[in-house]
């Protein structure tokens, strides 16, 4: 009956189905597995106890493990928190009312407000927001790994055991919730349809797949690793074609018609990024970090060693003084040493595969970038774009995952070869060769560490235990892929050669308990599974807290004067009332940030306000996005329409009042302070704009007053006793409009970084809004990418219904 070839081949096809299902539950199994240490502290994500270290949030938590992974909870946790309020208030997060005098939200890259993770965690309550967004990333970076290691050829259980190693690698595991970890995730998505794209015939399916992978790894938000990412991605392509081309597996015209599609598919997959991507380009030159060169270009040599143990070099604390002027997240690599044996494996074994060569060229080529083998190298990468201001050291997460996904290969040709009662030993000899070559070194490094005059007792302790663990992997690896491999060779001279399928569910077991082994490697020290990276609780709100919203009421707060050595306002100090971006989760205005779009605009206003002033503050730009200045008296807290100060005790438990200021309220440590006749709204003086807005003279009108409407919208209303400006302390970046009455008015820049706004005499209601012309045009772009990958999806459709129907 023709019936039954259809119902086979259905069968068929679920059959497959099901083990890829079975494949990716082990890899979403394993990035819960990740978060398992740190639960039992809660289920709130970020190294939260790091506030304690401020004064107004001293006491939140009972002490603080840890401030490396700081930028968890003073960057990324708050502003997701806001794209998330925003949202669930009906509006988009275009705007950052709380830091500064207004920062772009949209526009600042990593607030990622559209990625994927993000966009899911949206749909959860807000406190359980970051760590669903985490958990997602893991999971992205780990079937992207899986998909990639099955288009090469790799079977489930050897695909299953590349993507938890590289969803679980020191790289990604390092960096999980910076935007850097949000990128590299989709990597392997990126690969897998290069790949689809390259094989079929007509891959306009792909092309939609691609598309839609890179708009999201565009939308995770981290420019640097858009171009590592893209340095990786090229020189695989560049090599495949090279070595098939030479070895006669592809034609030219072959490969020309490939990369016209892919570049096709990143071309629509930036249009549809386009909405996030333009405004934040716009703000890109005029930010503090334009130009700053990279304060971490490569990783020395002997830090090879990472790839084989997490903690060689020491814990992930501040304590720590092994990692060479920078944390821990810049040099962690680790994959352990079982996956490295078995990506040699696969170099061996598939040496006539351009593919593979390609992976390991493209291996050996970021080793010399990252490890600064030869200098020649080192320099050229200076001519790429970006070459002077990226930190070529984070190249090994797309190191991470071409050793997680050759390491699966390699495991797969092992499994498939035993099974199959091949002849060829090339395998077995490279897998075993390798295998003894490690454990020596291991061994060697063991000892060598443990006779080491120059560690002291901890640090030699730290060092022997990661490297006794990851040899203990690597011999629990042999033994199982021994006795497996012995036990498939049985078999197969019994049974015959059946294929893989008749194994599925002993590999599978065989990949959760090499996967196991791999976890054991990678969660030695990592940041966040440790406590101090969960709590029971989200910002937890402190007496001061309280006290501080209840005085305040939504206006702007500033730093009182600090000690002398915490004066540059591009730094900040413990002494400081708040880490910049912490404030935003308790609602709180405060004049600093710690933003990547951080305006210039800022340290030359600074710079120009105190100088007129007669007082004279170091300004040293870092390019990191700092800026936290400190008020010294009352004149200058009026300029910026900062109507409280913050005045923290110094060590020796002394508090430096601004001068001019009234004290309104004082706790154990810390003062607030009122600033009189300071208003963010205020009607001045064309002619004498600096003195009359220190002086908050209300002799050319009053705004009687203001609110926002929206996230992006507020309203003023002013009453001027003749024409006058109205100085709005609203950050001076494109994309504000305003109107009068109902009708467009001309915004003006007034003090180099706020809006000042001609209006006329008599009562007049003033509404301002934030929508870059750019966002317009970049929605008008995503909207034509996404009508095009319509079309394209429905012709892939029909294409295959087609050629099936034909075949």
């Amino acid at each position: 009956m023709p019936v039954l070839p259809a119902v086979r081949i259905v069968r068929k096809r679920l059959r497959y189905w099901l083990l890829d299902f079975i494949g990716i539950g082990v890899i979403v199994l394993f990035a819960a597995v990740y978060f398992y240490p740190g639960l039992e502290h809660g289920f709130v994500f970020g190294s939260l106890n790091g506030i304690t270290v401020y004064p107004l949030t001293s006491g939140a938590f009972s002490h603080v493990h840890n401030l490396v992974a700081g930028d968890q909870f003073r960057e990324m946790s708050p502003w997701l928190l806001l794209n998330w309020s925003a949202i669930h208030a009906g509006s988009l997060p275009l705007w950052n009312r709380y830091s500064l005098l207004g920062m772009s939200q949209l526009a600042n890259f990593q607030s990622a407000v559209f990625s994927l993770p993000h966009l899911i965690s949206y749909i959860f309550a807000a406190k359980w927001g970051y760590t669903i967004s985490v958990f997602v990333t893991i999971c992205i970076a780990g079937t992207g790994a899986y998909a990639t290691a099955r288009a090469l050829g790799a079977g489930v259980a050897a695909s299953a055991v590349g993507a938890v190693t590289f969803e679980m690698s020191g790289s990604l595991i390092g960096w999980i919730g910076w935007p850097q970890a949000g990128v590299n995730a989709w990597l392997g998505w990126i690969v897998f349809f290069v790949v689809m794209i390259y094989r079929n015939k007509h891959p306009l399916l792909s092309v939609t797949g691609l598309s839609l992978v890179v708009a999201f790894a565009l939308l995770a938000g981290h420019p640097e690793s858009y171009l590592l990412d893209s340095i990786t991605i090229g020189l695989l392509g560049i090599l495949f074609v090279a070595i098939a081309i030479i070895t006669r597996r592809i034609s030219f015209c072959k490969a020309v018609m490939a990369a016209i599609y892919i570049v096709g598919g990143v071309v629509l997959g930036s249009m549809l990024a386009s909405p996030m991507l333009l405004p934040s380009v716009q703000l890109i030159g005029t930010s503090a970090k334009a130009g700053v060169p990279t304060i971490w270009g490569g990783i020395p040599p002997n830090v090879t060693v990472q790839f084989l143990t997490t903690g060689y070099y020491g814990y992930p604390t501040t304590a720590s003084h092994w990692f060479y002027g920078s944390n821990f997240y810049e040099l962690s690599a680790c994959v352990g040493p079982l996956i490295i044996v078995l990506a040699v494996v696969a170099l061996v074994a598939y040496r006539k595969r351009s593919a593979v060569l390609s992976m390991g060229g493209t291996l050996l080529i970021l080793l010399m970038i990252v490890f600064r083998i030869f200098p020649v190298i080192q320099s050229l990468t200076r001519y790429l774009p970006g070459g002077r201001v990226v930190s070529f050291g984070r190249l090994l997460m797309p190191m991470d995952f071409l050793l997680s996904v050759l390491g699966a290969l390699g495991l797969s040709i092992l499994f498939r070869r035993a099974v199959a009662g091949s002849g060829k030993h090339d395998s077995l000899i490279a897998f075993f060769v390798s295998s003894g070559l490690l454990v020596v070194v291991l061994t060697y490094l063991i000892v060598s560490a443990d006779s080491n005059k120059v560690l002291n007792s901890t640090d030699r302790s730290i060092r022997v235990d990661s490297l006794v663990v990851s040899i203990l992997t690597l011999l629990g690896g042999i033994v199982i892929i021994g006795i497996v491999l012995i036990r498939y060779r049985h078999k197969s001279a019994q049974e015959g050669y059946n294929g893989m399928n008749g194994h599925a569910w002993s590999l599978s077991i065989i990949a959760a308990g090499l996967s196991i082994l791999f976890l054991q490697g990678v969660l030695l020290i990592p940041p966040a599974s440790t406590t101090e990276g969960f709590s029971h609780r989200f910002y937890p709100t402190t007496s001061s807290i309280t006290a501080l919203q209840a005085i305040v009421s939504g206006r702007l707060v500033g730093d009182g004067p600090l000690p002398v050595g915490y004066v540059a306002p591009t730094m900040s100090s413990p002494l400081d009332a708040f880490m910049p971006e912490t404030n935003i989760p308790y609602g709180i205005n405060y004049f600093g940030a710690y933003d990547p779009m951080l305006q210039k605009s800022y340290m030359s206003s600074w710079k120009y306000v105190t100088s007129q002033q007669s007082v004279s503050q170091k300004i040293s730009p870092d390019g990191m996005g700092w800026f936290v200045p400190s008020f010294t008296n009352a004149a200058i807290a009026r300029v910026y329409g900062i109507q409280y100060l913050i005045s923290v005790a110094g060590k020796n438990g002394k508090l430096y009042l601004p001068s001019g200021t009234i004290p309104v309220f004082e706790e154990p440590g810390y003062t607030v302070s009122d600033v009189p006749n300071s208003h963010r709204f205020t009607l001045v003086n064309p002619d004498s704009m600096l003195r009359s807005a220190e002086i908050g003279s209300e002799r050319d009108g009053r705004v009687q007053g203001w609110h926002w409407d929206s996230n992006n919208r507020l309203t003023i209303e002013a009453d001027a006793s003749h024409a006058a400006v109205l100085l709005a302390r609203i950050s001076s970046v494109p994309g504000w409009h305003a109107t009068i009455n109902g009708k467009p008015a001309k915004l003006a820049v007034a003090l180099g970084t706020m809006l000042s706004l001609k209006i006329p005499a008599g009562k007049s209601v003033i509404r301002l809004t934030y929508w870059p012309s750019t966002l317009t045009y970049g929605i008008i772009l995503a909207v034509i990418a996404l009508l095009v990958l319509l079309v394209l999806s429905i012709m892939g459709v029909l294409v295959r219904l087609f050629y099936g129907i034909v075949s």
